[in-house]
């Protein structure tokens, strides 16, 4: 939303203006206020043989294996709809421009809302279950997406509404497959 407002004050090049603006402050406020939280690191982690060995350790499990893959197809499914969120509500609703962000807005606060319930899942479903959950969310959510855009059933109000809740399941899976 505040990309949208300095687009319409200075443009596109606005919005990179912003982002360099908006990071910087926040590299200087971790310089000034983050401090290490590792009374006694491990000075040796970072050695080429070490790192390759637990790369090693972790790929030949299983489970690993199993988490890295979905987190893998999740990452390339939100960077797919982060991608073409804009040109599928242009396209399929004639929606751009600010309310265009006011909708991406609404579906992204998924992810905070993904977190809450990681929180209230883990202690009932434990980690394989809440992730085995949200991944059925995930797909449900997409099935619908596919099924109801076939059809051209799809409104806006459902299309953001579907979208909040893919974001929702992906928080859950990519916190859960870490």
């Amino acid at each position: 939303l505040f990309g949208v407002a300095l687009m319409q004050f200075g443009g596109w090049r606005a919005t990179f203006a912003g982002i360099l603006v908006g990071g910087a402050g926040l590299l200087v406020a971790a310089i000034w206020r983050l401090r290490e939280t590792n009374a006694a690191p491990d000075l040796g982690a970072l050695q080429p043989a070490r790192l390759a060995a637990s790369f090693t350790r972790v790929v030949r499990h299983p489970q690993s294996r199993f988490f890295l893959a979905i987190a893998a197809i999740m990452q390339c499914s939100i960077i797919s709809l982060v991608a073409n969120s804009p040109r599928l509500y242009k396209s399929g609703f004639d929606i751009d421009g600010a309310t265009y962000a006011m909708l991406f807005a609404l579906t992204t606060t998924g992810i905070a809302v993904g977190q809450f319930a990681n929180n209230r899942l883990i202690p009932h479903l434990g980690t394989q279950g809440a992730t085995r959950l949200a991944a059925l969310v995930t797909a449900a959510s997409s099935a619908l997406l596919a099924v109801l855009a076939g059809m051209h059933q799809l409104s806006v109000g459902m299309f953001t509404f579907l979208v909040f809740l893919f974001t929702t399941s992906f928080l859950v899976v990519m916190a859960n497959a870490s």
